[in-house]
């Protein structure tokens, strides 16, 4: 039985496709948006009954811009000492969030989705620049429907922040290698410190860039200023911070660069690497390294003094911001000293965090859920690398660097998925590229690769 479509209708939903077709941008965009209200509202609490999701909370990020807001400082809770341990960015975000609209998840929800949409709408373009217009769209859907955003998205997590700043740092790093001009430097400068303020794992970016930029066969005849105005974008990210590292110092006189998270982040990493046999949900070794963590801390006669349990919070609270100072230097130097005596196994370790980086998720259902999704996208991306360069398509080093960037911070880290989610747009974007080189070959168009020059 066939319904016959009224012609106007017909008419109507042709001139409709024939609009969306026409502004592809829009369209991956309208795409990633209306996917991650529809998880929010519909399909966040089947989710979080299957254990994908653990609910609105992060790591504190809303108990800071809650306490901005009130006027107590920068503080996870009132009776708690002022912290060095989050960078300022997203907490910033959500005041202005919850200053608008109220203490409110909803707003920051869908704030994080249009990012999300304009993230697609970037890839978009920098498909359809560097590669091919059919690049491009498959880059777009594939971040639009990309599941690991939508979790982020639901979440008081800087990831869906993190993400944007790189895909928007990543377009004008190629912008600026396009022509090298102080503008341009300064904008890259710009937007690396904005990231920077966000995670810190982003800090070093602009410095990996300065050394590998000026080597690239592009920058061949114009070395010099290349590497000149990337000390200009490096001394813009080092302004950007200086704010953030002048507070530090005036809390705990001494310098923190730029956050006292590095102590517990590699020791969190040591502990783990002492239980290569434990058999269970990786949250739970987590758990057992934290406490772990405290025990070290403890001896030295420092004591965490947050309510709760570890298993329901991700951040360690003071009574003095000296005791989160001296818990960092400690867990430091004790991980150093651990890593010295036993380095094989931190190199163990750190081999299986690479991986964990792309599947670990924090229950065993989410890791096959993340081995399922990031697997065959990696693949396709490998393949796009190799057309890319086969083809001598020269904007691809940039995007590897960032993705090799970021995989290498992971090593001295208890990595887990969630860490990769800023780099999957430029990973979609290597995958639609693999996607294209397949295409052709299956097509017989030529040598396989897809990608077009000017």
């Amino acid at each position: 039985m066939t319904v016959a479509v009224p012609p106007e209708v017909a008419h109507r939903l042709r001139a409709v496709v024939m609009f969306f077709r026409r502004r592809p941008a829009l369209s991956v965009f309208l795409l990633a948006v209306g996917l991650r209200v529809a998880f929010t509202l519909v399909f966040q609490t089947v989710a979080s009954t299957a254990g994908l999701v653990a609910g609105t909370g992060g790591d504190g990020y809303d108990h800071l811009a809650r306490s901005l807001l009130n006027g107590t400082g920068y503080r996870f809770r009132p009776q708690f000492a002022e912290t060095i341990s989050r960078l300022p960015g997203y907490p910033l975000v959500l005041v202005a969030m919850f200053t608008l609209f109220g203490d409110r998840v909803w707003p920051v929800q869908l704030l994080q989705g249009v990012l999300a949409g304009v993230s697609c709408a970037l890839i978009y373009r920098l498909g359809k620049t560097y590669f091919s217009e059919r690049v491009g769209v498959v880059a777009g859907f594939l971040y639009a429907v990309y599941p690991g955003d939508f979790v982020a998205s639901t979440r008081f997590v800087t990831e869906p922040l993190a993400t944007f700043l790189l895909v928007c740092a990543v377009s004008v790093a190629l912008w600026f290698m396009e022509s090298p001009h102080i503008t341009r430097a300064l904008i890259l400068g710009g937007v690396l410190g904005a990231a920077s303020l966000v995670r810190d794992a982003n800090l070093l970016i602009v410095i990996a860039l300065l050394i590998v930029l000026p080597l690239l066969p592009q920058a061949r005849a114009k070395r010099r200023t290349v590497f000149v105005h990337l000390v200009v974008s490096t001394l813009m990210v080092a302004l950007l911070l200086t704010p953030w590292i002048i507070r530090g110092y005036r809390l705990s006189g001494t310098l923190i660069l730029p956050t006292t998270a590095g102590g517990p982040n590699l020791g969190l990493a040591v502990c783990v690497s002492r239980h290569s046999d434990f058999v269970g949900d990786y949250r739970d070794l987590i758990v057992k390294a934290a406490r772990e963590e405290a025990g070290i801390i403890n001896g030295y006669g420092i004591y965490e003094n947050g309510q709760g349990d570890l298993l329901k919070r991700d951040w360690w609270t003071f009574m003095r911001v000296d005791d989160e100072v001296a818990a960092d230097r400690i867990l430091r130097k004790v991980s150093l000293e651990e890593i010295a005596a036993n380095p094989a196994r931190f190199v163990r370790s750190g081999m299986l965090n690479l991986v964990g980086f792309w599947f670990r998720g924090p229950s065993r259902r989410s890791s096959v859920v993340s081995v399922a999704v990031h697997l065959p996208l990696l693949l396709l991306a490998m393949t796009g690398v190799v057309g890319a360069l086969c083809a001598g398509h020269r904007a691809v080093w940039l995007l590897v660097l960032i993705i090799a960037y970021f995989n290498c911070t992971s090593v001295a880290s208890a990595a887990f998925v969630r860490y990769s989610l800023p780099v999957m747009p430029l990973v979609v974007l290597l995958a639609a590229s693999g996607i294209e080189v397949l295409r052709s070959w299956f097509l017989g168009q030529g040598s396989g690769s897809p990608h077009e020059y000017s």
